[in-house]
């Protein structure tokens, strides 16, 4: 008998090794287990991933996306007027306000990384496009910490199991947002004041040389107007001497 078609088997096997994960842990994880799970063959799972790696990989791809679609889908972000911390701390809430297992699994697939590479991958995926999204209200590089600063507080929060705090959330952000505005806001104040600053430099040193003219003259040092040169006639430095006269000396005096 051939194999039945079953177009939505592999994302069937996804969601088992996420339950099991959440359950077990990443350590209980294995195609037998999966395949349970499932309630598929266990050649099912193996035909689909090859290895534990790769179905780690889709698990990770599909736990992340529920906050980063959030994100990715977020009117409020994409409104220029609007508050992009506290819109940011309100999504972080819903999150953590949905079914904390889902969050801790992200969390642990997430770590599960440390040990495997084949995650590491998956994690920059999630970085760089969360952070993509945010570059639009700031640039790359406050984005980035943006992100950086909301990992740490989720990771916080789930390792001391404490409550979510919002507000500390949003006015941690939005420090972070205030601090680029204003470091962007001297830079473009210094870069326009250089060319002001050169001009006004260039205009002091022709006054100074204006003002040093007629003494200039006076030592001999300067030019004079019309580009004849000041003091007497000068060779090479020296005084230049008479030219001598022409014609017969001058007769010599009588006895």
């Amino acid at each position: 008998m051939g194999r039945r078609h079953d177009p939505d088997r592999r994302r069937r096997i996804i969601d088992a090794a996420i339950r099991v994960v959440g359950r077990r842990g990443i350590a209980g994880l294995s195609h037998r287990t999966v395949a349970a799970e499932a309630q598929v063959p266990l050649g099912s799972t193996t035909y689909h991933f090859t290895s534990l790696d790769e179905l780690l990989v889709a698990a990770l791809r599909q736990a992340n996306e529920g906050f980063a679609a959030a994100v990715r889908d977020s009117e409020v972000l994409a409104d220029p007027r609007s508050d992009p911390a506290g819109e940011l701390a309100r999504l972080l809430g819903e999150w953590f306000g949905g079914e904390r297992s889902g969050v801790e699994l992200e969390y642990e697939l997430y770590l599960a990384a440390l040990r495997r590479p084949a995650l590491r991958p998956v994690v920059a995926e999630w970085t760089e496009g969360v952070t993509e999204v945010l570059a639009r209200r700031s640039d790359p590089v406050t984005a980035r910490a943006l992100v950086a600063l909301m990992d740490g507080i989720c990771l916080q929060v789930l390792l001391t199991d404490t409550a979510y705090d919002e507000e500390y959330t949003r006015v941690m952000l939005a420090r972070i947002l205030a601090s680029a505005s204003a470091s962007a806001s001297a830079s473009a104040s210094a870069s326009a004041s250089a060319p002001g600053t050169a001009s006004a430099s260039a205009s002091g040193a022709e006054a100074a040389a204006a003002a040093d003219a007629p003494a200039a003259a006076a030592r001999g040092t300067g030019p004079v107007p019309g580009g004849a040169p000041a003091g007497p006639e000068r060779d090479g430095g020296r005084p230049r001497r008479p030219a001598p006269e022409t014609g017969s000396p001058p007769p010599a005096p009588a006895g």
